[in-house]
């Protein structure tokens, strides 16, 4: 028997991983094609009773509020900032918001983010954990073979970086000579 649990990160389900997963199994082996949609677990979270009824939102007025705010986290992430390099004329782009956590978690535009240290190891450190799970999730699937060794030298890379990031927040500021002086004259 198959058991689940629900992944790290994130608000706990009002219900049990493995309620969820047995009822999506069960939808899963009704019928050929054996596979089941996300409006195939809502209906059956819909019937009266149903194991998995507590995941979902059920007053519709803020059901809707909830989904369009999922609307606009996706399409925040799929908005880029598009670069254009002066000297070679060919344009890139980046992702122009990222989602950080600042006390409560929201969208930061991608010049502050690169602009401060905390919210750059932030942005890092989720990439990195990222990449170690789509590592995880498709690894024995793709069967990446000659990709694992970079992939995994572009994770000791990031926890570098991140390391690198953390060691200057743990050291104390060092005041230029320009500031001290700026103070030393407001003491005048």
């Amino acid at each position: 028997m198959t058991t689940y649990q629900w992944r790290d990160g994130g608000p706990t389900p009002k219900v049990d991983a493995d309620t969820f997963g047995r009822t999506v199994e069960a939808l899963a082996n009704g019928a050929p094609p054996f596979t089941v949609s996300p409006q195939q677990i809502v209906d059956e979270a819909r019937e009266r009773g149903s194991a998995i009824k507590a995941l979902f939102d059920w007053n519709d007025s803020t059901a809707a509020e909830s989904w369009r705010c999922q609307q606009a986290r996706h399409y925040l992430g799929r908005l880029e900032v598009v670069v254009v390099e002066q000297r070679a004329g060919r344009a890139t782009s980046s992702r122009a918001f990222y989602s950080v956590n600042v006390g409560e978690r929201g969208y930061m535009a991608r010049d502050r983010v690169l602009s401060d240290r905390d919210l750059r190891l932030q942005v890092i450190a989720t990439a990195k954990k990222e990449l170690e799970i789509y590592m995880v999730k498709y690894g024995a699937v793709l069967r990446f073979g000659n990709y694992i060794p970079r992939l995994t030298n572009i994770i000791d890379d990031m926890q570098s970086e991140i390391a690198r990031l953390a060691d200057v927040a743990s050291k104390p500021k060092r005041k230029s000579k320009q500031a001290e002086g700026d103070r030393m004259g407001a003491r005048v």
